[in-house]
């Protein structure tokens, strides 16, 4: 099969152009990883800790396994990796599944679901 000039040219610089788009999303997620916060109490990670049993049943609160209401913790660290003890945080999951209250982190099962729902944080 013989190609066409256009098509030709086409394929031969397709690996140019994506070695081009590469070289930019690296330029540019560099440019925005530079921006580090240095005030101690500006967050710069989060970390949720593991629940013991992330289940939940519907019409219930998410508890333990003893079967005390739970709320998801997270942890807020500054850019010297050290946590930062009185730190807002905001909930909300992106999924059906549960409904969380924002504020708290109360955790309800609101309908049934075949795979795991997220629980986002805000700091």
């Amino acid at each position: 099969m013989m190609l066409s000039p256009v098509s030709d040219l086409f394929s031969r610089s397709r690996p140019a152009i994506l070695a081009a788009i590469v070289v930019a999303a690296s330029l540019i997620a560099a440019d925005a990883c530079t921006d580090i916060p240095s005030s101690p109490d500006a967050v710069l990670s989060i970390q949720f800790d593991s629940l013991q049993a992330p289940a939940v049943a519907v019409g219930d609160t998410l508890r333990d396994t003893l079967g005390v209401v739970v709320r998801p913790v997270v942890h807020a660290f500054n850019y010297q990796g050290e946590e930062i003890p009185a730190t807002t945080v905001f909930f909300v999951s992106p999924d059906s599944g549960l409904t969380v209250d924002s504020a708290s982190g109360i955790t309800v099962g609101d309908s049934l679901r075949s795979t795991p729902a997220r629980i986002v944080a805000t700091v």
